[in-house]
């Protein structure tokens, strides 16, 4: 099998059951979409020995291409992290696209992952693999294209690093910004109160800035008590609190 460009679109060349050779659209420019597109459209030209629309019902949705490309459109495709995903359901297709959905099992799955990472893939990225794995099974199960979810398999990270601010690198970097303070900003300090909200909260930088009044809650004396990320503006796409952990003033 090969993916070739033509025209902006990617094209899957490869040689069907009968030994003709195939040239046919995937109909997408995105390189790891038209892995997942390219497996489903290999499975649905390789069951021969059914008829036409079961054959193209079973490469659609009996395979792990078809679930993580279904799971993509449902779910992940709206969400901030879309971009990442389509990388790692791309590797995932071209690894294990082709399995039915029906012979997923935690011995299989355990093997794939086993070798992934002896060939250097690190156990959190395998990991995240797994878990997308397993949010298409879920959703497959719901659609009625699966009986159930197998058993995954874990590994333990090892490579996690937790890196926190000392009270003197806190106080050294708003050191920093009082002598940086642009003269407009010196009312506001935005930069400063921004790195505050940031290092009391957790927030990224995009739902930082993003906030408005109405996320806000404030005790009696105008102090932040705590914050609310709407909906849409965290990476998994859901609403969430945000503690302040202390008298922070916007």
């Amino acid at each position: 099998m090969k993916l070739i460009p033509r025209n902006g679109v990617f094209y899957i060349h490869f040689v069907d059951s009968a030994g003709y050779r195939k040239r046919i659209s995937t109909g997408t420019s995105d390189e790891a979409l038209a892995n997942v597109k390219a497996v489903e459209i290999m499975r649905e030209h390789m069951v021969e020995t059914l008829p036409d629309a079961q054959r193209k019902k079973l490469a659609l949705t009996i395979t792990v291409a078809g679930a993580i490309a279904t799971s993509y459109e449902k779910i992940w495709a709206s969400q901030r992290g879309a971009r990442e995903k389509r990388y790692t359901i791309g590797k995932i297709a071209r690894e294990i696209g082709q399995w039915p959905l029906q012979r997923v099992t935690f011995a299989r799955l355990q093997d794939w992952a086993d070798d992934a990472i002896k060939a250097g893939r690190s156990p959190a990225t395998m990991n995240r693999h797994l878990a997308a794995v397993h949010t298409a099974l879920t959703l497959a199960v719901k659609r009625g294209e699966l009986d159930a979810v197998p058993p995954f398999p874990h590994y333990a990270e090892n490579n996690i690093k937790e890196r926190y601010l000392s009270d003197n690198e806190e106080f050294r970097t708003l050191e920093w910004f009082a002598a940086h303070t642009a003269a407009a900003d010196e009312d506001l300090e935005y930069m400063r109160n921004l790195f505050i909200t940031l290092l009391y909260t957790g927030m990224r930088c995009n739902e930082a800035i993003t906030l408005g009044e109405g996320n806000v809650r404030r005790d009696g004396e105008g102090f932040v008590e705590s914050l609310w990320l709407r909906h849409g503006s965290t990476k998994n796409g859901k609403g969430s609190p945000q503690n302040a952990m202390g008298k922070c003033v916007s």
